[in-house]
């Protein structure tokens, strides 16, 4: 897979995680939203969390944008 596709899986994430109430979202519900397979998926959050975009809580499989983090910052 491309780096390409990563970061454009990565943006579709983000922008679902976004638009989520209290910017935050469960892997389940993440999952069936994006419509992206679970390694894809998976690779996404990588990419975001690296870039430290997103807190991912195991425990609760919650994953939440961090506050200072914007659209125009993601670039």
């Amino acid at each position: 897979m491309k780096t390409k596709q990563i970061r454009a899986d990565a943006d579709i994430v983000w922008q679902l995680i976004f638009e989520s109430e209290n910017k935050s979202c469960t892997y389940p519900r993440l999952k069936d939203s994006c419509g992206m397979s679970e390694i894809d998926l998976n690779r996404a959050l990588g990419w975001l969390a690296h870039d430290d975009k997103v807190e991912i809580n195991n425990k609760t499989q919650e994953i939440t944008l961090h506050y200072e983090c914007s659209f125009f910052s993601f670039f």
